[in-house]
């Protein structure tokens, strides 16, 4: 018996401990893929399968968990009380909600897929950015417009709930701005073998091509800085078919 408990508490450490830090420099691409080389591997294996860019999977990422494979949303609050209950699912690296997560693993049943792995999460946003080329015809390079389909849903997207949120096309927009700067970054990354030290990219700013059908929010300069919102949330409740849920 005391044998049994000992090991079922070193499987629960053991997966406890699965879950790496965030890199070191989460600016640099470079920097990023030499202290994980397996990263790199998950996010050329996405591209090649997929076709989504290493740059666009690694700048959703970059905003939604930032790079933190045990990431969750905010709790609720009672009576200005945090509860134990988080305000949305949406869990890992990529803050996948526990419906898409479920209608991904029931289309493409990966063994051992967990949403607080790397290569798990890279796969994930390659196979809903696949969703989003087939039904709404978004390329796989546009970050600006998958994102909002990433956060709003296919059906959300389609009834273009995203011009009723400011915030959010903004939010898109910097997305936009990070994969830009880590396409850049990927020219000094021919392997995490054969890695170039390189300075951290300064955003430049976005070109007029990347948003031309949708109207920009007007800076807001006496806001704060918004917090990274959970993946695929919307007001209307959790929605299926690859639906995000809010």
């Amino acid at each position: 018996m005391i044998r049994l408990l000992i090991l079922t508490m070193v499987l629960v450490l053991a997966g406890c401990a699965s879950t790496l830090p965030p890199p070191r420099n989460k600016e640099n691409l470079g920097a990023i893929f030499k202290e994980y080389p397996q990263w790199y591997k998950s996010a050329k294996k996405c591209e090649r399968k997929w076709g989504v860019p290493v740059n666009v999977q690694m700048a959703i990422i970059y905003y939604e968990s930032a790079f933190k494979g045990d990431a969750r949303p905010p709790c609720k609050k009672f009576l200005g009380i945090p509860t134990w209950e988080h305000i949305s699912s949406a869990y890992g690296y990529a803050q996948a909600l526990d419906g898409t997560w479920e209608d991904y693993l029931a289309c493409c049943s990966p063994w051992f897929a967990k949403r607080n792995k790397f290569d798990s999460a890279t796969d994930f946003i390659g196979w809903y950015s696949a969703q989003a080329r087939q039904r709404l015809g978004i390329s796989s390079e546009d970050s600006y417009h998958l994102y909002l389909a990433y956060h709003e849903g296919l059906t959300g997207y389609q009834r273009q709930s995203y011009l009723r949120k400011p915030w959010l096309m903004n939010y898109a927009r910097k997305v936009a701005v990070k994969s830009q700067v880590f396409q850049n970054q990927l020219a000094y990354v021919d392997s995490p073998y054969n890695y170039c030290p390189m300075p951290v990219s300064v955003p430049t700013p976005m070109p007029e091509s990347v948003a031309p059908s949708l109207p920009m929010p007007e800076e807001n300069s006496g806001s704060p800085d918004l917090e990274p919102p959970a993946l695929m949330t919307c007001k209307d409740g959790e929605q299926q078919d690859f639906e995000a849920n809010m």
